[in-house]
């Protein structure tokens, strides 16, 4: 039995750094994600500017 203890804290440590991984990586991608909608906004926002004629010009005038 002593010989089995070693390997089940050995792969808990392992579902922990899996766990612990997957969530770096779910955190990123709603990072990244969240950049992408950003990104569209301020293009469909240009759009915008394009159709009314005030593309181009300051927005503090």
């Amino acid at each position: 039995e002593d010989d089995l203890r070693p390997r089940e804290e050995s792969s808990d440590v392992g579902d922990d750094l899996d766990q612990a991984s997957n969530e770096r990586d779910r955190e990123f991608n709603l990072i990244m994600h969240q950049r992408h909608l950003r990104r569209l906004q301020q293009i469909d926002e240009a759009f915008e500017r394009i159709e009314d004629g005030t593309y181009g010009l300051c927005e503090g005038t």
